[in-house]
């Protein structure tokens, strides 16, 4: 049996540098710098414990734990909050949310260990076996240091009423970053994520790219991360006005995270004027279409892109197959709901590039 290994997900170095001086080497340590990457980390590196900030930028902890808790296979991972908030509302709705230990900032060293370690004791924590290890799972944390191609050489919108810049991820291990996507084999199936709450646009991207794509489908920008994380998109088709978060946000969240910032976005928008083109090309994106448009437009444009020698798929991630076999067991489990997802593998037909 190994060290119990512990996610710390937390927006300052600081505050990381300082747990990190604390639990190593006696526990394995990886980190995360907000919710959403904080749910990749935690399917990537499979912790036995989870210490949670609360505020933090594009995914705070509050909607990190419901996430987590929504997620199959991890309703009961142990989740401990670290927070500045100290009012007693606030640690109420810690516990509420599926918590297992409040504790508020400032961290005093020695006393938070000895909690850490009675925690573990008192809920019987055992390492269980992982799958990679902790070397691998630092090494593919580490964000390159340099500008994505799409942005390299632009400036955010300022004071654009839909997103702030939030702060860089903290650093991690300095070993190198293994690619979290590689090319894709002849015969790999590109992935699109179309994120769009008109069922009948969502209807008309689906008739136009079934039959080269697997397709998964979200209503809305915070469904959209969830399925990100779980699915691991290679393209995302992103309409600009979305409930519970816009597509402006998503598209930053995407953008500022590890494993998606060179993903490819197509935006798509009934707002199409000069300066909404101006302002979405600086978010990154590769292409822009105006509502509305055909099928014809869009199944170009994502031809397009999955044709050229830099657009790469996901390889460690889940296949049509898991997928489908997950989205009908929610179906049964929550029979009379209308699901928000819909997964569609394409019929047998010739790569793209040989059409």
């Amino acid at each position: 049996m190994g060290p119990i290994r512990i996610l710390i997900i937390e927006d300052d170095v600081d505050i990381i540098d300082l747990l990190r001086s604390i639990l190593e080497p006696q526990f394995e340590c990886f980190t995360a710098a907000n919710g959403m990457e904080g749910l990749q980390q935690a399917i990537r590196g499979e912790p036995d414990v989870v210490i949670c900030d609360i505020m933090m930028p594009l995914m705070d902890g509050w909607e990190f734990i419901k996430r987590l808790r929504g997620m199959k296979g991890y309703e009961w991972m142990p989740v401990i909050f670290l927070s500045a908030l100290t009012s007693r509302e606030h640690i109420q709705q810690g516990y509420q949310l599926g918590a297992a230990l409040y504790v508020t900032k400032p961290i005093d060293p020695p006393r938070f260990k000895r909690l850490l370690e009675l925690f573990i004791k008192d809920h019987d924590i055992q390492e269980k076996p992982k799958r990679l290890s902790i070397e691998r799972v630092r090494a593919l944390s580490v964000f390159p240091q340099v500008g994505t191609p799409a942005d390299a050489n632009k400036t955010p919108a300022p004071n654009h009423p839909a997103t702030a810049t939030p702060p860089p991820p903290p650093h991690a291990s300095t070993a190198p970053r293994a690619a979290a996507a590689t090319p894709r084999p002849p015969q790999a199936t590109p992935r699109v994520l179309v994120v769009e709450d008109d069922a009948d646009s969502r209807q008309l991207v689906y008739t136009a790219l079934k039959d080269d794509c697997e397709i998964l489908e979200a209503a809305d920008g915070v469904s959209a991360i969830d399925y990100a994380v779980r699915y691991k998109p290679d393209l995302f088709i992103i309409d600009g006005m979305l409930p519970r978060l816009t597509g402006y946000q998503l598209t930053v969240m995407l953008k500022k995270n590890r494993e998606f910032y060179k993903s490819p976005i197509i935006f798509i928008s009934g707002k199409a004027t000069p300066r909404d083109r101006e302002y979405v090309d600086k978010l990154g994106v590769v292409n822009f279409l105006a509502k509305p448009f055909s099928g014809v437009q869009i199944k170009r444009v994502v031809e397009e892109i999955i044709k050229k020698p830099d657009f790469v798929i996901h390889t460690d991630r889940l296949d049509s197959n898991q997928i489908q076999l997950e989205q009908f067991h929610q179906v049964e489990t929550q029979r009379g709901k209308t699901p928000a997802i819909r997964m569609q593998q394409p019929e047998q037909r010739p790569p793209l590039d040989k059409l």
